[in-house]
């Protein structure tokens, strides 16, 4: 069974994931998000970019306009205000069954462009098997914990750090 219902994941497979982040955050400061959208870009999506102030022509494939999408839920989730700036976004499109990862600037410093793409491409292969065998949920986890030893490896954990962005899923 999918798990999805109207806020795309029921309570029990939301808390997987959300479980999975917090496990995750606890080896390592860097703080990750999930992000989970019906499809990368709808009308609201659009309406949001436009008051933002975007103000470019938006791409016209769909690759380029999840990407956009990712990138702009990376800022309005408020994930580069992070004190090290150690935030990652894991953004999931359900419909376009798409994965991009958005890694603020020390992170992406730390592990260069190749590895970043090399990370969501790993995470995202996962993602894609869980929509496979009808299990996003956890493809999602198992995203989520690739891209935690990953951080672990470059931000482990260290004493006084806090977290710094709530844990919980966000869908719509």
């Amino acid at each position: 069974m999918l798990g999805i219902k109207k806020k795309i994941f029921d309570k029990q497979h939301s808390q997987m994931i959300i479980d999975a982040v917090a496990r995750a955050e606890k080896v390592t400061d860097a703080e990750i998000v999930v992000r989970v959208v019906r499809e990368a870009f709808d009308k609201k999506a659009v309406k949001d970019l436009r008051s933002s102030g975007y103000k470019n022509d938006l791409p016209t494939d769909p690759a380029s306009l999840a990407r956009l999408r990712a990138e702009f839920e990376f800022y309005r989730l408020g994930i580069e205000n992070t004190e090290h700036s150690h935030g990652i976004l894991i953004h999931v499109s359900m419909k376009e069954h798409r994965v991009d990862l958005i890694a603020d600037t020390s992170i992406k410093e730390k592990l260069g462009d190749t590895e970043v793409i090399e990370l969501c491409s790993s995470a995202g292969e996962k993602v894609i098997e869980g929509f496979k065998t009808q299990t996003p949920a956890e493809g999602i986890v198992e995203a989520v914990e690739i891209v935690g030893a990953a951080m672990e490896s470059i931000f482990p954990k260290t004493d006084g750090d806090k977290d710094e962005l709530c844990n919980k899923l966000v869908q719509g």
